[in-house]
Formats: structure tokens, sequence, C-alpha cells
């Protein structure tokens, strides 16, 4: 399938999951209720995809793209650019890359990476997991309504860290439980995380720091 020239657009019909591989020049793609595939990143103009029903993975390309995973346990990059993914329903994976992005986790355990750029990251409800790494600039984090809502320290490329490679500053709530790995805070805690390498974490609504 290809689309050309032009804003493109495709909608799925019927329960079969649909692919649309990169280089498709689809810039718009609404799926159905099977498992969708729809890869984005070759395209240099916005992508809206919509996942609707099943376990859909959507890539944005270079733009900045508007991804919606809707129903299923989705995964959604957004790729470079800055981008708008929202997971919706079930226990989605959502991946920012560069540039400042907004990741929307809403229901469900959601599992959320801004990437490179300066993004806002909100978990809704769920007990969500928030990726932060050295060298992802200034984030902030809302975890939401979840029961334990996380965020997990890590260093370049994924790497490892200890305690000695970043510091917490709360500005409301308390530390209320710590050990060698975490530290557990208040509902009511809202603060900032600083990595060595200046990356900054701005957070309310976590329940736990992890690395």
């Amino acid at each position: 399938m290809e689309g050309g020239d032009g804003i493109d657009r495709i909608d799925v019909v019927g329960t079969d999951g649909v692919s649309i591989g990169a280089g498709a020049s689809i810039e718009t793609a609404v799926g159905n209720v099977g498992n969708d595939n729809f890869d984005g990143s070759d395209l240099t103009t916005r992508a809206s995809f919509y996942g609707r029903d099943g376990d859909d993975q959507l890539t944005g390309g270079s733009s900045a793209d508007y991804l919606y995973g809707d129903g299923g346990a989705d995964t959604v990059s957004g790729g470079a650019g800055a981008d708008r993914i929202y997971g919706g329903d079930g226990a989605d994976t959502l991946s920012g890359g560069d540039g400042n992005d907004r990741l929307y986790g809403n229901d469900g355990n959601d599992t959320m990476d801004g990437g490179a750029g300066n993004d806002s990251l909100y978990g809704g409800a769920g007990d969500d997991l928030f990726i932060f790494g050295a060298g992802n600039g200034t984030d902030t984090v809302h975890g939401g309504d979840g029961w334990l809502d996380s965020v997990r320290l890590q260093g370049a490329d994924g790497g490892a860290i200890s305690a000695s490679d970043f510091g917490i500053e709360l500005a409301s709530g308390s530390i209320e439980d710590q050990a060698d790995g975490y530290v557990s805070l208040s509902e009511d805690a809202a603060g900032t995380v600083t990595l060595n390498d200046g990356s900054e974490l701005h957070f309310d609504g976590l329940e736990r720091i992890e690395w």
C-alpha cells in the first residue's frame, strides 16, 4: 500500500489487524478491533494514528504526531518531534522519543518514557511506571490516580545508577520508607529529582522512586 503525495487516510474495516509499513506515506490511519501496526517512521508530515481496540503498535515520524492507542495493550512510540501520545484503556507502553512530548497513560497500568527533550507525562488511572534517565532533559510527571505510581531512574542508555548519582528535594509530603534501590513517598509528596548530569524530573502523585 502506497499513499503517495498528499495527506492520505486509511480506515480499517473488519476484525483482522492491518500493517502499514514505513515508507507507505499514510498520514492518517484508523484501526478497528484487530491488532494493527501503523509505522510512520519515514513520515516528515504529521502522523495521526488511532489504534482503536486490539493490541496495536503505533510509530510516529519526525513531525509533531498525534498517536492514540485507545483500547487494548498498545505500544506507541513518538519518534522525533513534539508528539502527543495517548494510551487509552489497557496496560500500554508509551515512548516519546526526541522532542518535547506529552504522554497520557489514561486507564491501565502503563509504562511511560518521555525520552530526550522536556516532556510532560500524565499517568491517569492505574499503577503507572515512569522511566527517567540521564540525558532526558527536564521532565514533569503527574502520577495520577493509581494506588502505586513509580518512577525508575536510569543512567545513560538505560544503564544502572546508584543513590549517589541523584538527589531528591521534596516541596511537600515526606519519605515514608527507604532502602537500597527505592524510596517510598507519602501520597501528597511532590518535588524534584536531579541527576548528576543535570537532568531534572519534577513530580507529583508518585508513591515510589526506584533505581
